[in-house]
């Protein structure tokens, strides 16, 4: 798991590097070979350096700050989609305008910004660049959104609290992108 976990890293690594070169935009020389977070990129790995503990260590936290980092991303996302809905359906303790509220509705259309299918395509593909190809990683992902999801749900309402319908499509929408991701067939009744 370490060894699949460390190539996934390093390949998204490569790829990331490889989509600044396409983009005509590559980093400034002293950074080329380190990026922002500390992590020397320049460094190639061999088979003993997957067995360096302190090497293992270092790719595991950085993967729990990415998938922390997505987490967040997740329940961000779903408190604004829960935000807009309620504004869309007057479901407020504060009066707000007519011309808020209609841009709201138009937010949480089926094609709105905040409706089920752009932001559960933003949460998967932001699950994809994560995760590769890699189907443990896309299993870390999917629990992430669902810790994401808890997390908005607790936040906007306590325990007993409920995100809007919307949000529970939207999770309904991320499930099944995720099953399709990592080739899960639904079962038929």
């Amino acid at each position: 798991m370490e060894v699949r976990l460390l190539n996934n890293i390093t390949n998204n690594q490569h790829n990331n590097a490889a989509l600044r070169t396409a983009r005509n935009n590559p980093l400034p020389a002293d950074l080329q070979a380190r990026n922002t977070d500390g992590f020397d990129r320049s460094r190639t790995w061999r088979g003993s350096d997957a067995h360096d503990p302190r090497a293992v260590a270092s790719l595991i936290n950085q993967s729990n700050r990415q998938t922390e980092a997505f987490r967040q991303m997740v329940e961000r996302l779903l408190m604004n989609q829960s935000n807009a809905s309620r504004v869309a359906n007057g479901d407020l303790m504060i009066e707000i305008d007519e011309a808020t509220r209609l841009q709201a509705q138009r937010d949480i259309a089926d094609d709105g910004y905040f409706g089920v299918e752009q932001t559960a395509g933003r949460i998967l593909a932001f699950a994809e660049a994560f995760a590769g190809d890699d189907p443990e990683r896309l299993a870390v992902m999917r629990d992430a959104v669902l810790r994401g999801f808890e997390a908005a749900r607790v936040a906007w309402g306590g325990r007993n609290g409920e995100l809007p319908d919307i949000s529970h499509r939207t999770l309904d929408a991320v499930m099944s992108g995720f099953d399709r991701l990592m080739g899960i067939t639904p079962e038929v009744e």
